[in-house]
C-alpha cells in the first residue's frame, strides 16, 4: 500500500523547494527531489500498479506539451504514436519491447538529423519529442524502482544520452534546460509546469 501520508510530505518538499526563489530563481524541480516523490508513490506490494502509475505521470506530461510538436511540425503524428505505443506496452498489448525500443530511438535520430535552425519553436518541439521517446524507453522497463535507482540527483548528470520525460517536457514549456541563464529562459512558464506536476498531475495518476 502506497502510504500517502509520505506522498504528500515529498510533494509538499518538492513545492518548498519550487518556490523558493531566494535560493531557486530558475524554479527549477531537481531530479533528487522528483526521485524522492517517485519512492513515495511506489507501493511495493503492487509492483504492476506501480510501473502504471510510473508510465501514466511520464504520459500526462507528453500530453501537455503535445502541441509544440504537432505546431511546429503539422500533420506529424509521431508524438502521437509515442504516446500510442506506451499506452500499448502499458496495457499489456504490445510485448515485443526491442521492437518498441528500436522505434523510440529512430524517432529520436531523426528529430535530431531534422533540426537546424533550432529556433525556440524549434527547440520547443524538440524537447517535446524526447519527452515522447524516453516515455516509451521508461515504459519497455516494467521494475517501478527504474527511475529512482541510481546516484543522479541532477538531470544534466543524465545527459545526453538519458533525459527524463517530466524534465524534458518542463524544456518544452520553458523554451530552454535547466543550465540556461534566468534572464534567458521563462521561470514562470518552468514554475507553473512544476506545480501542476505536483499539484495535478500526480494526484490524478494516484487516484485514477
Amino acid at each position: 500500500m502506497i502510504d500517502m501520508g509520505v506522498v504528500r510530505a515529498e510533494v509538499e518538499a518538492a513545492r518548498a523547494e519550487l518556490l523558493d526563489e531566494e535560493d531557486n530563481p530558475k524554479a527549477i524541480l531537481s531530479l533528487g527531489t522528483r526521485k524522492r516523490v517517485w519512492r513515495a508513490m511506489i507501493d511495493p506490494e503492487d509492483p504492476e500498479a506501480s510501473y502504471q502509475h510510473r508510465i501514466e505521470l511520464k504520459m500526462a506530461c507528453v500530453r501537455r506539451v503535445q502541441h509544440y510538436w504537432e505546431q511546429y511540425h503539422p500533420g506529424d503524428q509521431r508524438v502521437q504514436e509515442m504516446l500510442d505505443l506506451a499506452q500499448s506496452l502499458l496495457d499489456g498489448q504490445e510485448t515485443n519491447t526491442r521492437k518498441a525500443l528500436k522505434q523510440a530511438k529512430k524517432f529520436r535520430k531523426d528529430v535530431w538529423t531534422d533540426d537546424s535552425d533550432w529556433s525556440e519553436e524549434d527547440e520547443r518541439a524538440t524537447y517535446a519529442a524526447y519527452g515522447a521517446v524516453f516515455m516509451v524507453v521508461s515504459a519497455c522497463s516494467r521494475d517501478p524502482y527504474a527511475d529512482v535507482t541510481g546516484p543522479e540527483t541532477n538531470d544534466s548528470d543524465l545527459l545526453p544520452d538519458v533525459i527524463e520525460t517530466s524534465y524534458s517536457c518542463a524544456c518544452a514549456e520553458t523554451g530552454a534546460m535547466n543550465s540556461v541563464r534566468v534572464h534567458q529562459t521563462d521561470v514562470p512558464a518552468r514554475r507553473a509546469f512544476w506545480l501542476w506536476y505536483l499539484d495535478e498531475a500526480i494526484p490524478a495518476v494516484l487516484a485514477g
